[in-house]
């Protein structure tokens, strides 16, 4: 991740490595999975986009989910 973000910000990575700051790492971090985010969007089957229909119904469902798998 380290060489990605000094080539994005056209800095060598011993430079970012002495100047960026935490909040430089999260904010790149963030960029980047919301561009792969976006992508994986674009490439689905179709071109169907998933539905987030609220409820109580579904919240159980994933509540219910999420303990099966923990």
């Amino acid at each position: 991740m380290l060489h990605q973000m000094a080539e994005a910000y056209g800095v060598l990575p011993s430079r970012l490595l002495t100047e960026a700051s935490t909040f430089d790492l999260v904010v790149y971090d963030v960029v980047m999975t919301y561009r792969a985010h976006q992508e994986k969007k674009q490439n689905r089957k179709g071109g169907q986009q998933t539905t987030n229909i609220p409820g109580d119904d579904n919240m159980l469902d994933a509540v219910t989910k999420f303990r099966e798998t923990g």
